[in-house]
């Protein structure tokens, strides 16, 4: 929208008194404000949001001088959907949705018989082909309808940092899915700092299953949230 008036840059000059051998490049509406309680916006972290090489590919410290585990490299999928932030919390807290639509992640069960809290725990158990593991997270935010999120292995020194944010937008919901990888190490880091020469490979292998995975299991809570009703 902002290049759209291009096509009429003779009116746009004639009526705002632009000199002819100014060129115009972009107009930006402002809104017409009431009152001048003005205050910052919140935003998300710009590491969190923006996008390095491939859409959705997250870097949290993206310094050239670093190395690649040194930037914790993550992911990020979202989704808007039609239904509530709160049935769409009633999906993403339940530790087991996932396991319904991943190639990968095959279930988990609290180690404990006791409500999902801040610093609970859970073993999760993958499959990738031949390979099998199991992996115990802790919560690290329980925020309803929110935030739900944890860290895998270390709770202070994650090999993996996962989470589910909700907003609501409107009547609607926007569910965002992002992990990191570090700054502890799991196998993926593993892997790269035994075969460095390999590193970037088994990085964007690794993302790309990550991405696959992450990208099926909110389309599948998508599809669960918007046909409750």
């Amino acid at each position: 929208w902002t290049t759209m008036h291009l096509g009429k840059v003779n009116e746009l000059g004639a009526l705002l008194g632009i000199p002819n051998e100014v060129t115009q490049v972009v107009l930006l509406p402002v809104a017409w404000t009431k009152g001048s309680e003005f205050r910052a916006a919140p935003r998300k972290p710009v590491p969190e949001i923006t996008w390095l090489n491939k859409w959705g590919y997250t870097n949290q410290f993206p310094d050239a001088g670093l190395s690649l585990l040194e930037q914790m490299p993550g992911v990020t999928v979202e989704v808007d959907i039609a239904a509530s932030c709160e049935r769409v919390w009633e999906l993403v807290s339940d530790i087991n949705t996932a396991s319904r639509f991943s190639n990968e992640f095959r279930g988990a069960d609290w180690s404990y018989d006791s409500p999902p809290t801040m610093g609970a725990s859970f073993i999760g158990r993958n499959q990738r082909a031949d390979r099998y593991w199991e992996t115990t997270s802790y919560v690290r935010v329980y925020d309803k309808p929110h935030i739900f999120a944890w860290n895998v292995g270390d709770p202070d020194l994650p090999s993996a940092q996962w989470r589910f944010e909700i907003e609501a937008i409107g009547d609607h919901a926007r569910l965002r899915h992002a992990m990191v990888i570090g700054p502890g190490i799991g196998g993926t880091a593993r892997a790269m700092q035994d075969n460095p020469d390999e590193a970037n490979v088994i990085l964007r292998r690794r993302r790309g299953q990550l991405q696959e995975n992450m990208e099926l299991t909110i389309r599948g809570i998508k599809t669960d949230a918007e046909s409750a009703d």
